[in-house]
């Protein structure tokens, strides 16, 4: 009886194992595990339109940030000549580096700067400081994303819109993974009517300057597209995308 009952323990153990009742080191089959889900979770935003000359500009989340996602700032200002930016700081200490700013440079322009993998437990506050004082306008737009902790490509165009030609673009860039998130900015000489592309979320819009954000969940050839109605017989544009995985 003995024999018997390590017989029957043996083949209990090996039925267990074979049908996933074991202990086993790898438990998804020698695949890698899924990428976490890209998410956006808040966003802050601030527009300077005051005559007072400032010199920084800042911006608050409502709710906390947490630990370990994406802070992504975009920024569009009207500068005077020679002025540049200073530095892009927060309440939390957290480290932010230049992911793009639109071309060609002239008086205006869209920034887009970012931190990763942050210290949060706070509703952070994000300030621009510029190198001169102005009264132009600013406006920021910060925006909270988990699952996101690296920049991959960029992309940045200009051009100008007929009453016929009522799209704008970043000019494409190809991404290389799977699941990515991609931020576009915009920049035109008309007023308050600019619309998200094609499978985008419009994150701020004020005034000349927009924000859009898409989720893609495969390697390709992709753009930051946003779209007139109206149309604009001698408008210029800019425009710029980053993308995160």
């Amino acid at each position: 009886m003995k024999h018997v009952r390590t017989i029957m323990s043996l083949l209990t153990c090996a039925i267990l194992i074979a049908c996933g009742g074991g202990t086993s080191s790898d438990n998804n089959g020698g695949n890698p595990p899924p990428p976490p889900s890209i998410k956006f979770v808040q966003s802050a935003n601030f527009t300077n339109q005051t005559p007072n000359p400032q010199s920084s500009y800042t911006t608050t989340f409502s709710d906390n940030v947490a630990s370990g996602d994406m802070i992504i700032l975009a920024f569009w200002w009207n500068y005077p000549p020679g002025s540049s930016i200073v530095s892009v700081t927060d309440s939390g200490g957290n480290s932010y580096h230049q992911a793009l700013v639109t071309p060609p440079g002239n008086d205006d322009n869209a920034w887009i700067y970012y931190a990763s993998n942050v210290t949060g437990g706070s509703p952070l506050s994000i300030t621009v400081v510029v190198s001169q004082s102005t009264s132009d306008q600013f406006s920021i737009a910060a925006l909270e994303y988990s699952g996101v902790s690296a920049l991959d490509v960029t992309s940045t165009d200009s051009g100008g819109l007929t009453g016929d030609n009522t799209t704008s673009t970043s000019g494409n860039a190809l991404t290389h993974e799977a699941n990515e998130l991609i931020v576009g900015v915009s920049l035109s000489n008309e007023l308050n009517t600019t619309m998200a592309g094609s499978g985008f979320t419009s994150r701020f819009a004020s005034n000349y300057f927009m924000v859009e954000d898409k989720i893609v969940s495969s390697v390709g050839t992709y753009d930051a597209e946003f779209f007139l109605p109206t149309g604009c017989q001698f408008c210029g544009w800019q425009a710029g995308m980053a993308t995160f995985h």
